[in-house]
């Protein structure tokens, strides 16, 4: 296994996005611990000496709170985990420390958490040879098509060389979300080191799994690398014309024509890589280039890439979440749709008022009725709506339901009642929409009057581009420090 070395300390901040207005140590401190207390959701850390999980809970609860320009930092005693300490800092001003009581609130749904331990129990321990803690098989992979969306997301600023979204990255490696089974856990990287180079990234830290806001565990040691690497086939002429075609042709596939463009940048043989973190032979096999790179100019910014032959790399990204208590699933394959985005899915129990109404408008005896959402955390923000394309939906059924002819429906907010039709598979109904909101499944009722769903209506999409400046974690390349 080849060892990663030279990787440099990282200074642990969090920003928010909007503006707001000056606010001292003090009244923050009033915010994020009324009376000197804190109610965290999460699991009780085990006290170990030698794990960080204790910080890595209160600090992913910190998150929350940062603003103006203050950094964040807080940790627990070992002897007395209830007994916590933040620490503030603001460039220009001397810290100040302030004394917190915290309370471990339990988890309400033994089953979830019994999912999610099963699911850490199968992430592989730490090399304990490796120089860095981590070895290969937890330090997960973003590169090819997946770091364009990730780019595009606005996982990087506009200036490649000051910021990173390291916390956020590594839920956009399909790698990583597989590990999890697809399920809507989201990781949250809390990092300890990490680096930006002109071609890579990445961080090494501890990985917060929640579900539904709550912190069931956590997995030591892991981390992740971006490399801006596109990979093409290994039977691409070891030309630049062949080169930049089969790049542009991958990434006009993904994102259509025009969206954004391959051009030549420089030689591989000119590039200076004595302050790179990660050097050039552990990033690519410049055998599979043909001695170049190149650049795209992604939301503003000009970005250096290699172009490498290699099949067996090629990443055709697809979006599949699964809500991990109904199992309800989305799947998508538009690059607009950011790679980190979680199902949010609520069953609508027929003992409740809404569900009774929802059958009467649409004459039905019976129906499952949910109640379906998309959301990205890394942009802030929900994902409701596909102009041109369709999501996959995948609703769950029982038995009752496998022999009948059913149907999607969706009620819009004038009453009027589209259908979407439905193929049963291995225990889903499964329908396409352009957008998310309440759908039941049930008999197709040749009785009611419907409209035809639009693929063009101006329901706005709330995904954000620019939510670079919403990502918690910053990784700063030269003036890295440690965070404590």
């Amino acid at each position: 296994m080849k060892k990663i070395v030279g990787w440099i300390a990282v200074v642990v901040m969090f920003t928010m996005s909007q503006e707001v207005s000056a606010v001292t140590f003090d009244e923050l401190y009033n915010q994020i611990a009324p009376n000197g207390k804190i109610e965290l959701n999460s699991v009780v850390p085990k006290g170990d000496p030698n794990s960080t999980e204790n910080e890595a809970y209160i600090n992913k609860y910190l998150s929350d709170y940062v603003m103006d320009g203050i950094s964040l930092y807080g940790h627990c005693d070992q002897d007395n985990l209830n007994k916590c300490h933040i620490n503030m800092q603001k460039e220009g001003e001397s810290g100040k420390s302030y004394d917190v009581e915290v309370t471990y609130l339990p988890y309400s749904n033994q089953d979830i958490y019994d999912k999610i331990q099963k699911i850490l129990l199968k992430i592989p321990s730490a090399n304990p040879d490796d120089i860095t803690g981590v070895d290969e098989s937890r330090l997960y992979e973003i590169n090819d098509l997946e770091i364009i969306n990730f780019m595009l997301a606005g996982g990087y600023s506009k200036d490649p060389d000051i910021t990173i979204a390291a916390n956020s990255e590594i839920n956009y490696s399909t790698t990583f979300k597989q590990v999890l089974g697809n399920n809507n856990i989201e990781g949250y990287f809390y990092a300890r080191a990490g680096w930006v180079d002109e071609f890579s990234s990445g961080s090494f830290g501890d990985i917060v799994l929640s579900y539904n806001d709550y912190m069931y565990g956590m997995v030591d040691a892991a981390g992740f690398r971006g490399s801006k690497v596109i990979f093409v086939d290994d039977n691409t002429l070891n030309t630049r014309e062949a080169m930049m075609n089969a790049a542009q042709e991958r990434l006009d596939d993904y994102l259509g024509k025009g969206k954004l463009e391959i051009k030549y940048a420089g030689k591989i043989d000119g590039l200076d890589d004595s302050n790179w973190v990660l050097k050039l032979d552990q990033l690519i096999d410049v055998s599979k280039t043909n001695g170049e790179y190149y650049s795209i100019n992604i939301l503003g910014y000009d970005y250096n890439f290699f172009i490498v032959r290699d099949s067996s790399k090629i990443k055709d990204p697809k979006l599949i979440t699964q809500d991990l208590k109904t199992m309800a699933v989305i799947k998508s394959d538009n690059y607009i749709v950011p790679l980190d985005s979680n199902i949010i899915a609520t069953r609508i129990n027929s003992d409740s008022l809404d569900y009774q109404k929802v059958l009467n408008h649409l004459n039905l005896d019976d129906g499952i009725i949910y109640d379906l959402k998309l959301y990205s955390n890394s942009t802030n923000s929900y994902v409701s709506k596909l102009n041109n394309d369709r999501f996959e939906v995948y609703i769950p059924i029982t038995n009752d339901y496998s022999n009948e002819t059913l149907v999607a429906y969706y009620i819009d907010e004038n009453g009027n009642i589209e259908k979407h039709p439905v193929t049963v598979e291995n225990g889903y109904a499964k329908f396409e929409t352009d957008h998310f909101s309440t759908y039941t499944i049930g008999e197709d009722n040749s009785k009611i009057e419907v409209i035809n769903p639009s693929t063009n209506d101006n329901i706005i999409i709330l995904f954000v581009l620019f939510g670079w400046s919403i990502i918690g974690i910053i990784l700063t390349k030269k003036h890295l420090r440690e965070s404590k």
